[in-house]
């Protein structure tokens, strides 16, 4: 099955600074003297399993009343990285965000990275979901959760964020494609199509 991806733009990071997503079994653990990522329940597993990254590195703190702070770059560079869903609770995306659309029905699954440990990990929450990708074309976007205490995230080039899972039994074959200015305004006709506008997301 060929699934075509890209990398949405902003205004900060060039859609060329993503990697492509590579398989998820390449972050499993291989213990010396271990047959354990031979396993065929843990191939079976990963199968069609792949891993995100970041773009970038960066650094931020969430306080514990869920202001956000960082020593790096801009406060502008900030307010286009970094969305604020809901400040009481701590949920916010990381605008990096990435687009998967199939040519038939296939169902596309977001998890924490559970073979992977990384600052990000370890501080955060990912909010998982599952939807059609050749039914419903929207961007996957890396929202998360911060313990209420707060964190410090540390984030570097190259690391994990996040597993996407094809559910399909065929082979998947990613091709990518590079977005063009003239297809935004066919996703936000999509999205408001099934979604009111939301009003209690902020930027910083």
């Amino acid at each position: 099955m060929d699934i075509y991806w890209a990398a949405m733009p902003n205004e900060i990071i060039s859609p060329l600074k993503f990697d492509n997503p590579s398989p998820a079994i390449k972050y499993f653990p291989k213990p010396s003297g271990s047959n354990t990522n031979k396993c065929p329940a843990m191939i079976d597993y990963h199968k069609n399993t792949y891993a995100l990254t970041f773009p970038m590195a960066y650094n931020l703190t969430i306080a514990q009343d869920g202001e956000v702070h960082t020593g790096d770059y801009t406060r502008e560079i900030l307010e286009h990285l970094l969305t604020i869903r809901d400040q009481a609770d701590k949920l916010y995306s990381l605008n990096f965000n990435s687009l998967f659309i199939a040519e038939q029905p296939c169902e596309i699954e977001v998890f924490t990275p559970t073979t992977v440990k990384n600052s990000f990990v370890k501080n955060t929450f990912l909010v998982p979901g599952t939807y059609d990708i050749g039914e419903w074309i929207r961007p996957l976007e890396c929202a998360f959760f911060v313990d209420k205490e707060g964190a410090q995230l540390t984030i570097n080039e190259g690391d994990v964020w996040a597993y996407i899972r094809f559910k399909t039994n065929e082979p998947v074959n990613l091709r990518r494609f590079f977005f063009t200015p003239e297809m935004h305004p066919l996703l936000s006709d999509i999205a408001r199509s099934v979604w009111p506008a939301t009003k209690n997301v902020r930027k910083l």
